[in-house]
């Protein structure tokens, strides 16, 4: 039913909801870390220190935190098995109305550069964790997508950019 009424609040004039319930919550930033990888393993220890990474807190303080949303009607998380998810990617980005000067965004962009300084570096082959981190990365820069398009200007943007230009 999550997606149900996100469509339903897209549709103009036919809601007077125009931003999810979830939003109300104090702790809905909780959610960028998971927004930005899309999705995640809890079994997996790699996942689990980028949630960290990410979010700048340990991941029991945030794992709580994101299973309060599961319990809500509109939630924008889903968990199956170990696996939790953001149920309506575009949504939520436009609810947390992210900017490229605040701790997540820097946090991201730390985030990218250590895991391609770390696959560039690797001397063995193409294992288990590389492909993982390989994935992650996949995920991750598939963000600067919307951060380019909401911020099409942004000299963070551009320097970024040009820090990835040297990989």
């Amino acid at each position: 039913s999550g997606n149900l009424l996100s469509l339903i609040r897209r549709i103009p004039g036919e809601s007077n909801v125009s931003r999810p319930k979830w939003s109300q919550e104090k702790d809905f930033g909780c959610l960028i870390p998971l927004l930005f990888l899309r999705a995640f393993d809890t079994t997996k220890e790699y996942d689990r220190e980028l949630i960290e990474q990410l979010s700048g807190e340990s991941y029991n303080n945030f794992e709580n935190k994101v299973k309060s949303f599961l319990r809500m009607e509109d939630s924008p998380v889903k968990k199956v098995n170990n696996y939790y998810a953001i149920s309506n990617y575009e949504e939520a980005w436009v609810t947390l109305s992210l900017d490229t000067t605040d701790m997540y965004f820097n946090n991201l962009c730390s985030l990218v550069l250590s895991i391609l300084d770390e696959c560039s570096s690797c001397k063995t082959g193409y294992d288990e964790r590389l492909r993982a981190r390989l994935k992650h990365i996949h995920n991750l820069l598939l963000n600067y997508v919307y951060f380019h398009d909401s911020f099409p200007n942004s000299s963070d943007m551009e320097d970024f950019a040009n820090k990835l230009l040297v990989y």
